[in-house]
């Protein structure tokens, strides 16, 4: 059965998705200048640059605290263990994140339907 270019075309609009590519590319066209992307990642910068330094701020502080009531010795040794446990903490995001991004396999590799065998 041989159909037309307007057969293909009227089917293909019957089973068209609530959005289309044209729609995302008049959403996101605006972003597609240098200037602006470029723009948007210095405040994103902007926001995210103080985190560290508060980070390592309050990590001190706390450590320092422990120091004065605890000792020396016990600021110390919390040390390391705080270190591991941002070790254990990145590497449960990174494996999240690589279990997301696998491709689960779904059958045979040829394609054709038919098993190996």
């Amino acid at each position: 059965m041989i159909r037309s270019r307007a057969g293909q075309a009227e089917g293909h609009r019957a089973q068209r998705a609530p959005w289309s590519r044209s729609d995302c590319a008049r959403v996101v066209s605006p972003a597609g200048a240098a200037a602006l992307a470029v723009g948007a990642l210095f405040l994103a910068g902007l926001g995210i640059a103080n985190l560290y330094p508060l980070s390592l701020a309050l990590t001190l502080g706390l450590l320092g605290a422990l120091a004065d009531r605890r000792g020396l010795a016990t600021g110390f040794a919390l040390e390391p263990v705080l270190i591991g446990g941002g070790a254990v903490l990145l590497w449960a995001g990174l494996r999240t994140v690589r279990s997301a991004v696998r491709p689960r396999a779904t059958g045979p590799s040829g394609g054709s339907g038919e098993s190996g065998g």
